[in-house]
C-alpha cells in the first residue's frame, strides 16, 4: 500500500500556468511601480518577462525592478522559478 505523500510530491514541481503569473506580475508592477499593464502585454522567454509597454512605463519598471519582483515573489512563490 502506498502512502499518500508519495502521491503529492510529483505535485511539488509543478509550475504555476503563464496566466496566473502574468496576474501577479501585474498586481506587482502596480503595487511597486504604479504602473497599471495588461496581461496581455506580458511576455515570457527563458525566465524573463518582457513588455510592451510605452518606454516611459519601461524604464520605470526597469528602475523598480528589485520591489516589483519582490511583490511578486512574496505573492506567488513558485514565480520564482519563471521569472527573474
Amino acid at each position: 500500500m502506498k502512502l499518500i505523500g508519495g502521491f503529492l510530491e510529483k505535485f511539488q514541481s509543478l509550475t504555476p500556468p503563464n496566466d496566473v503569473v502574468k496576474r501577479a506580475l501585474c498586481d506587482a508592477i502596480l503595487a511597486g511601480a504604479g504602473v497599471r499593464v495588461e496581461r496581455h502585454d506580458l511576455s515570457f522567454a527563458q525566465g524573463v518577462a518582457f513588455d510592451k509597454t510605452a518606454s516611459i512605463a519601461k524604464s520605470v519598471i526597469q528602475t523598480r525592478r528589485g520591489a516589483i519582483l519582490k511583490e511578486l515573489y512574496q505573492e506567488l512563490p513558485r514565480a520564482r522559478e519563471m521569472v527573474r
